[in-house]
């Protein structure tokens, strides 16, 4: 009995102190602290160590505790869920009822069931809880949780449209939360233009007003020459367009300094300054390595320029230093097996791309390409497709999908996709470029074709120097012009042509077929020359016979009797001897940059040119496809190069 007595007085001298008011308070105080600095399971242990069982007689019922036990509840319940224990935290928050919570605690019970039923893919309870939070007064919450709304209007229901109004009424709400900003500009859930009206119409804290331009800096550059290098969101509305290149403007001072370069390379290089857009890139991932929209830009430069040792260094750096993301590093590394033509390797990585993250639009348009230069025009349409459903303001895979059905001959269809591309973003070169395509060969609308090819040449954001992926619009524009009779315009198109790009077979062909047509036959045999210099063709080699045989006919009727031709001049075919100008040899596809280069498959770019890419079929004309010619790199269009931009 003594023992058992000793035991008992033991036992009651080690159980601490019932909880009270004041003591659950400190304890209180001590989880917030523990809490502000992350330390949320040592927060969550404390927490625990209150239970009923353990309160003082007089705190049961006392209407204080039970509102201090509800908080400890509430910070529970948010324990567990940012120790990703997210059933444990649904269950928790769950066991509270509104009629016991007041108006705050009933807010934060409601975004921790949102965010807990979020992580766990229960859409339609995530829903409920999210409407719950929209129609209370704290804006923050409701912020929070129209965006996730739209985040499962994305993801859940594949309805980008409808996403897209969420985010505008988040950004209305609240213009600050960057979150609905970025969604809209990623997935491309409005075209640029709109995406610029918005930013107009939101009204940013006094002293916030710099992040009007922050904002700004994401939106892709518009295809119009003179707003192709504004950065202020109102150009040609309200305010006027302001150029990031003047270091007095009020939009540098206000927009970071990597931010500042990057917009500066993006203005570059859509005017194909490729080495100055390098160095501004280069700089801006300097000061932030981890900038993902500078990295994909850096990515479509050094294709471009056909940097492969390069490409390589940088692709490897981002997938095994930097780690953007999954999808990114993916990415990156099969922009370089694109660039050296391992079609097949860089297949996989866009492929595992667009699985990591289906939302990465650049992976999209790449995988698509991928599956155009391996001529597999279906599996290319289904990557575009899904490229459209997801981005519902990206012009790029409705153009995409325009050209890859002209290449099947399904007309019709291609001029509803192009239609849809010109109608969101007016005015881009590449999309009237297309429409002239539809034109010439499905409509054969000469002056339709030309109207077209005029529009994009004037909408062209560099006319002395355009990029490889515009070039094609002179060479379009002076076919056109040639069959129409205008022989001199023509000329001057194609000179053109031939001074942006010297080792281009088509443009001397051209240029030798214009002078023929005008009998001008020196400069025409010594352009025929030319061509066959960069490239053995059968037509063109027959052109050269005509021409060398009708200047040798001028010299006799002149008194020059010369001696039979030999070699080559000998020989001749049915073909030449038709009418000049009556069976035109078909327009030759452009080469590369330079004589044997292979010629890289796309461009990469977030906000500028994503992806390039080029047909098998042969360019402008009307007649057979010359036998031996190097034709361009396969899809999207009949043998026609672009660059898609964001």
């Amino acid at each position: 009995n003594s023992f058992c007595t000793l035991l008992g007085a033991m036992r009651s001298s080690a159980r601490p102190a019932p909880f009270n008011a004041e003591k659950i308070d400190t304890v209180l105080a001590r989880v917030r602290e523990l809490t502000a600095v992350r330390r949320y399971g040592d927060a969550l242990r404390i927490i625990d160590s209150i239970s009923l069982s353990r309160l003082a007689p007089d705190a049961a019922h006392d209407p204080a505790v039970a509102a201090q036990l509800n908080e400890a509840s509430l910070f529970r319940a948010y324990a567990l869920h940012e120790l990703g224990r997210f059933d444990a935290a649904l269950a928790a928050a769950s066991q509270l009822q509104h009629a016991v919570l007041d108006e705050g605690d009933a807010s934060q019970r409601d975004a921790i069931l949102m965010r807990c039923t979020f992580k766990l893919r229960m859409w339609r309870r995530c829903t409920e809880h999210a409407e719950a939070l929209i129609v209370q007064e704290n804006d923050h919450l409701a912020v929070e949780a129209l965006c996730t709304i739209g985040r499962i209007t994305c993801i859940a229901f594949n309805r980008p449209e409808g996403a897209g109004n969420f985010f505008q009424q988040a950004l209305e709400r609240d213009a600050t939360c960057s979150t609905a900003w970025d969604a809209i500009v990623d997935q491309w859930l409005l075209p640029p233009d709109r995406q610029r009206e918005l930013l107009a119409t939101l009204s940013f804290p006094p002293h916030l007003e710099s992040l009007r331009d922050v904002y700004a800096a994401r939106i892709a550059p518009s295809p119009r020459p003179d707003m192709s290098l504004t950065v202020s969101p109102t150009a040609g509305l309200d305010r006027s367009p302001v150029q990031l290149g003047d270091p007095t403007s009020g939009a540098s001072a206000n927009v970071p300094e990597h931010v500042m370069r990057y917009v500066r390379a993006r203005a570059s290089y859509q005017v194909n300054a490729l080495r100055e857009a390098l160095g501004d890139v280069s700089a801006s991932l300097a000061e932030w390595p981890e900038y993902t929209d500078a990295i994909v830009l850096k990515l479509a430069i050094l294709v471009d320029l056909r940097a492969t040792n390069e490409l390589f260094e940088f692709a490897h750096r981002v997938a095994d230093e930097l780690k953007p993301s999954p999808a990114l590093s993916a990415y990156a590394v099969g922009c370089y097996h694109f660039s050296v033509a391992a079609f097949d390797d860089a297949g996989r990585y866009f492929c595992r791309a667009t699985e990591l993250d289906p939302q990465f639009a650049p992976a999209w348009i790449a995988y698509g390409n991928n599956y155009a230069r391996l001529e597999e025009g279906e599996q290319a349409l289904n990557a575009y497709r899904r490229g459209q459903a997801l981005f519902p303001g990206l012009t790029t895979v409705r153009v995409l999908i325009g050209v890859q059905h002209l290449r099947i001959g399904n007309a019709p269809l291609a001029l509803c996709f192009l239609e849809e591309a010109d109608a969101l973003v007016p005015g881009d070169p590449l999309t009237l470029n297309e429409m002239g395509v539809h034109a010439l060969r499905h409509e054969r609308d000469l002056d339709g074709a030309r109207h077209f090819f005029e529009a994009a040449y004037n909408a062209l954001p560099n006319r002395d120097q355009p990029s490889e992926y515009h070039d094609c619009i002179l060479f379009n524009l002076a076919t056109v012009l040639r069959r129409l009779g205008e022989h001199e315009q023509a000329l001057v198109h194609f000179q053109h042509y031939v001074r942006v790009r010297p080792y281009a077979v088509a443009g001397h062909a051209g240029l030798g077929l214009t002078h023929h047509i005008l009998g001008n036959l020196k400069q025409a045999i010594s352009h025929y020359h030319h061509a066959l210099s960069l490239k053995a063709d059968t037509v063109c080699r027959e052109l050269l016979e005509r021409a060398l045989r009708e200047d040798m006919n001028a010299a006799a009727e002149r008194g020059f009797q010369p001696g039979p031709p030999s070699g080559a001049a000998a020989e001749t075919s049915g073909w030449m001897d038709s009418e000049l100008g009556t069976h035109p040899p078909r327009a030759f596809a452009r080469p590369s940059a330079s004589p044997g280069a292979a010629t890289p498959g796309f461009s990469l770019s977030a906000i500028s040119r994503i992806a390039r890419s080029e047909s098998q079929a042969p360019a402008l004309g009307d007649g057979p496809s010359p036998a031996g010619v190097r034709q361009a790199p396969p899809a999207p269009t009949g043998g026609i190069n672009r660059a898609l931009a964001f």
